[in-house]
């Protein structure tokens, strides 16, 4: 598990989960290789996502 301070053990996490990283790092590249397809991109995902808050 990545965490704000670098990686930790699942079993044993001790500092907050950085979801940042999971979103750029392992969500943002499979996105936009399939996005393309429905004329659509992850930022613009993003950004509408956004506007509900």
């Amino acid at each position: 598990m990545v965490t704000l301070v670098g990686p930790e053990p699942l079993e044993n996490r001790q500092s907050p989960i950085d979801y940042d990283h999971d979103v750029t790092r392992q969500l943002k590249p499979v996105a936009d290789a399939i996005l393309p397809f429905v004329h659509s991109d992850f930022q613009r995902l993003l950004d509408g996502q956004m506007q509900l808050f």
